[in-house]
């Protein structure tokens, strides 16, 4: 059976269900570099336990989801694995690795989970394209991200895949409840972050505050965003710092639309699962998810909240396609996914 090693940040409940299948098709084992990040809800977490080889990094954190270790070259150089996948290229013990590897021309496979915004000319965007060069293969999540990606390394050494946080059960079973909007509510799910683009939205529900805006997901840094809401004088906004996936799906379920006003953000897994209720989507250009996943006149520029707006507006002269919407989210499954790195691998 083929020996893998994947180096990862931190555990995350769809990727401990991916793994949990992936470790049923060959020795898996996962590299974490932290076994807790300070950003994310400990409850939501550890809500899937792992069934896989865990090893974790024990270095210097860096940042939230980080560490710098040089531990990390022993397992980058080990014999005993057949491929090594690096998930996250941006991280510091991972980048140690790579360049490492490059160096002595060792083989490895990069992932990444959407869209990566290489385009620009500033520094960062140099960095970011000259750490992407080679891998053996990437594995990248979306069609739409495979033709961008290659731009900047060779075509023939890409494979996509249908990146989800859900399983073949839940779609099935969120695809026969579909989105009803029962409270006329607009859903914006994230962290308070800047590349979320949360206070975008906020200008967005200044332009008419008869309309209702719940924000969900902003977890340690609710109070920040209240703050911002009570300086904008906004009375149309509701605050819910952390759903269990039960109460949130019936938020899709029940809501006008969810909307997504990421600046850049390489996927965006509320997509996939407003998606699978066929609950109407307005996104950014800044999603990944959305770029594959929604119709382009749902789709609007990052930044442009009166454009966001009009696009709330148009809901209600225009039906949503939900049936679309729901086809379209049956592509994307964690079955799927493990299939695809399977047949990824031995391309």
């Amino acid at each position: 059976m083929k020996k893998l090693l994947y180096v990862s940040n931190i555990e995350v409940p769809y990727r401990t269900e991916y793994f949990n299948q992936l470790s049923k098709k060959l020795n898996l084992t996962v590299l974490y570099e932290r076994k807790k990040s300070s950003n994310r809800n400990a409850n939501w977490t550890e809500s899937i336990k792992s069934k896989y080889s865990i090893k974790y990094l024990k270095g210097i954190k860096v940042n939230k989801e980080y560490t710098f270790d040089f531990r990390i070259i022993k397992y980058a150089f080990s014999k005993e694995y057949d491929d090594i996948i690096f998930g996250c290229y941006n991280s510091p013990s991972q980048i140690l690795a790579i360049l490492l590897m490059r160096l002595f021309r060792k083989k490895y496979i990069l992932n990444l989970d959407g869209e990566y915004f290489f385009n620009g000319n500033g520094i960062k965007d140099r960095i970011k394209r000259f750490l992407i060069k080679g891998a053996k293969k990437y594995f990248i999540a979306g069609d739409n991200t495979k033709i961008n990606l290659a731009k900047y390394v060779e075509k023939e050494k890409i494979y996509s895949y249908h990146f989800s946080s859900l399983t073949n059960d839940e779609i099935k079973i969120n695809n026969k409840n579909t989105n009803e909007n029962k409270n006329n509510m607009i859903l914006v799910v994230g962290q308070f972050f800047e590349y979320k683009g949360l206070d975008v939205a906020l200008k967005c529900a200044k332009l008419d505050q008869s309309i209702k805006y719940k924000f969900i997901g902003s977890g340690s840094r609710s109070n920040l965003l209240e703050e911002k809401v009570k300086e904008m004088n906004l009375d149309n906004v509701e605050i819910i710092p952390f759903l269990q996936k039960q109460e949130l799906y019936n938020e899709y379920r029940n809501c006008k639309c969810l909307l997504l006003p990421s600046r850049k953000e390489c996927w965006g897994l509320v997509i996939n699962e407003a998606a699978s209720f066929g609950c109407p989507i307005i996104s950014t250009f800044g999603s990944g998810a959305a770029v594959e996943l929604l119709e382009k006149k749902w789709l609007v520029n990052s930044e442009d909240y009166k454009d966001m707006y009009e696009k709330i507006l148009l809901l209600n002269e225009n039906k949503y396609n939900k049936k679309l919407l729901i086809k379209k989210s049956k592509k994307y499954t964690i079955e799927n996914n493990v299939d695809e790195t399977i047949e990824m691998l031995d391309a």
